[in-house]
């Protein structure tokens, strides 16, 4: 048994990690005002065998008997370590057991193919958190790009593998991979990602003319010219909507023709041709790991179209619309940079990367158009639409997903269904010091507002 006082360094570690995605000096913890104290919680490190690892976080002492020692927790990640998410420690603090788990892809993230590869470790997982004593209901939470796999997995486990299987999937999942998955009772999705083929569309730079010269560009798709609306001294752009036509119309034939070339060298391995591997190919793209510019460009993305309720900072809980206040994090050093590039496998690349799109794919201030869905196995939309279990959605205003987890949220059939906004919290749910527009505005213990909501939300389902 380790106690969490243990785990301070690799905590630390973690918070400097999440600061420089944030955009905070390296180095420095996220802005995150003094804590009230909270109990003592202790960690014990769970081997998954070759499935992977995880950490169960549990308060010390005697649980209590107001459901909470009924209820535990499994957090998974399809590539970044839950291990030291805020999620784990925080929910562990109220009095939930919380097993935080990582598959042997953790740290890997272009090294999987899709989401069935973490299946069965969440469901190892499920299993080995029903062992502790008292536990009688698992929620399986997911976080950012995990919420999009806790969709993936609780649609497949409960409707089985055929649901991603289909003709209109690119790449149908692996159903040996996807047999016998335990259930969960129900999902906790805090800032949810749309999916993992969606961020690598978003991503995609469509300036790039050239695949094998990446640095030849059109300026006229350049999202960091300032010729095309784009300001260096704020990072930030502001796209007419001719531009934004253009932009996205070339991603999408982009990303088009790359799920092309990745087939064709898939079929070279089915055909055995002479200069290709046995088993896969690589596929080389440059710029796509390029911020979306719904990142850029504060305007798109920015609201949800009906109101929700809010965890305000003043301690209220009106319902409104959720806007976001993020601000915008745009780097012209990506447009020539190797660190936008990946080295894909072609099966990975199909499996997990790429989606189809319409004509009519766009971006706008309250929603995204023209994507086809069904057409990813990571898409949360559409596996959502098997999911019937009680789904919390929690939208965190300080970052860019307030309309994604509102379609999220519309997506899933179940009755009991509800979409939170924590006001000023960021993405690690951390307060956003710098979003106070000068004002000198401070957002409080967005953290524990956040954290206390759901574990209230849990113990209403235990």
């Amino acid at each position: 048994m380790i106690f969490a006082g243990q785990f301070a360094a690799l905590l630390l570690g973690l918070a400097s990690s999440a600061a420089v995605a944030q955009g905070q000096p390296e180095g420095s913890a996220p802005e995150r005002p003094a804590a009230p104290a909270r109990p003592l919680v202790s960690t014990s490190y769970v081997s998954l065998g070759h499935l992977g690892q995880g950490l169960l976080w549990a308060q010390n002492g005697e649980p209590s008997k107001n459901g909470v020692a009924r209820t535990a927790i499994v957090l998974v990640h399809p590539y970044a370590s839950s291990l030291g998410n805020p999620l784990c420690s925080g929910l562990a603090e109220r009095g939930f057991i919380v097993l935080c788990a990582d598959p042997p892809s953790t740290n890997r993230p272009f090294r999987y193919s899709g989401y069935d590869f973490q299946a069965q470790t969440i469901s190892a997982a499920i299993a080995r958190v029903r062992q502790e004593r008292g536990v009688q209901t698992v929620i399986l939470a997911g976080h950012g790009e995990g919420g999009a796999l806790a969709a993936f997995y609780q649609t497949v486990a409960k409707n089985g593998p055929a649901v991603c299987q289909g003709p209109e999937k690119i790449a149908p999942c692996d159903g040996a991979r996807l047999s016998g998955l335990l259930p969960a009772a129900g999902l906790a999705l805090i800032d949810p990602d749309l999916g993992q083929a969606f961020a690598t569309l978003s991503g995609l730079d469509p300036a790039i003319a050239v695949e094998s010269a990446p640095t030849q560009r059109y300026p006229g798709l350049d999202m960091y010219d300032p010729r095309n609306g784009f300001d260096p001294g704020q990072n930030a752009g502001r796209y007419p909507a001719d531009f934004r036509k253009a932009f996205f119309n070339a991603q999408a034939e982009r990303s088009a023709r790359l799920t092309g070339e990745a087939r064709k060298l898939v079929s070279a391995v089915a055909k055995r041709e002479r200069d290709a591997f046995s088993d896969d190919m690589p596929l080389f793209v440059a710029g796509v790991l390029a911020t979306p510019i719904w990142q850029v460009d504060p305007r798109l993305l920015m609201r949800t179209k009906r109101a929700h309720k809010l965890l305000a900072a003043d301690g209220s809980t009106p319902t409104r619309m959720l806007e976001s206040i993020s601000l915008p994090t745009g780097n012209p050093r990506e447009a020539s940079s190797f660190r936008t590039a990946v080295a894909f496998s072609a099966r990975g690349f199909l499996a997990g990367h790429a989606i189809s799109t319409t004509a009519d794919y766009d971006v706008t201030a309250d929603d995204v158009t023209g994507v086809i869905w069904q057409s990813s196995t990571t898409s949360a939309i559409p596996n959502l639409a098997g999911v019937t279990d009680p789904l919390l959605v929690v939208a965190n205003t300080a970052h860019f997903g307030v309309r994604p987890a509102e379609m999220i949220l519309d997506a899933a059939t179940s009755q009991d269904k509800e979409l939170v906004g924590v006001e000023g919290a960021m993405h690690w749910l951390n307060p956003c010091l710098s979003c106070s527009g000068g004002s000198g505005r401070r957002f409080g213990d967005t953290s524990g507002r956040a954290l206390d909501y759901i574990a209230d939300w849990l113990r209403r389902r235990a």
